[in-house]
């Protein structure tokens, strides 16, 4: 049985329906992982800034990022019908991207296809990157946590196969 047979199908509506049960899911693992940091944190005799920043970022980050991926920078935006949907004024954002990248290949449905759509959705974030380092890698990481398990969870939808979640699937 597969995921597309649990859900009902792979359309927009099953793949909110799946992002949903996920990030019910990370927000579970993202206590247990800030609980984790905390103590790490502890040993580890870091600042209380510090553990702070990393408790926060390990808490809330992962859950709202799997969210704002599938509604914002879903692998599905290259579609035509699901370009502006649910944008409002940002509805045109995503044509170039669209007008560009073929559904279902290498750059909207892979590991190459996350990296692009990131880079696409989330540039104004680069300014992010001027910050010290120790503030920029725990909001990072804990982001990309979200990302790919929204990812994985709508390729998994699709039925791709764990290689196929890498590099595409085949033409």
């Amino acid at each position: 049985m597969t995921l597309s047979d649990i859900y009902g199908g792979s359309n927009r509506t099953q793949h909110l329906a799946l992002n949903a049960d996920v990030v019910k899911d990370l927000t579970i693992a993202s206590r247990i992982a800030a609980g984790g940091v905390l103590v790490l944190g502890i040993w580890q005799q870091w600042g209380s800034v510090d553990v702070l920043l990393r408790c926060l970022c390990a808490l809330t980050l992962p859950p709202v990022a799997c969210r704002t991926q599938e509604l914002w920078a879903s692998p599905d935006r290259d579609l035509q019908e699901n370009r502006g949907k649910g944008l409002g004024k940002y509805a045109n954002y995503w044509y170039l991207y669209g007008r560009t990248v073929k559904h279902r290949s290498i750059w909207s449905h892979s590991a190459l296809g996350t990296a692009c759509r990131c880079l696409y959705g989330y540039w104004p974030a680069l300014g992010l990157l001027l910050l010290p380092g120790a503030v920029w890698m725990p909001i990072f990481g804990a982001w990309m946590i979200g990302v790919i398990a929204s990812d994985v969870a709508h390729y998994a939808l699709d039925n791709f196969s764990p290689i196929e979640m890498l590099l595409g699937k085949a033409p």
